[in-house]
């Protein structure tokens, strides 16, 4: 993630969220900046694809399709 990419989710959540969970969003995007730029974010394959799902579960994929989802990438990445 980049400065850009952190301010594109600022300017796209103040209808979802009260002025402080704006603080927390700002402070918690800001340290993920600084963790990204220092390389403390790498993930392992297996932990990308459990972040992976969890996005997808969050967004309302059912478990048929998160399965599926896993199973296909398994094959192909691992």
């Amino acid at each position: 993630m980049n400065q850009e990419t952190a301010n594109y989710i600022m300017q796209r959540m103040p209808k979802y969220l009260d002025n402080s969970q704006m603080i927390k969003l700002k402070d918690t995007l800001d340290e993920s900046l600084r963790q990204s730029e220092d390389g403390i974010l790498e993930k392992s394959s297996p932990e990308l694809l459990d972040i992976f799902l969890a996005t997808k579960r969050l967004e309302g994929r059912s478990e048929k399709t998160l399965f599926l989802y896993r199973f296909n990438i398994e094959k192909i990445w691992f």
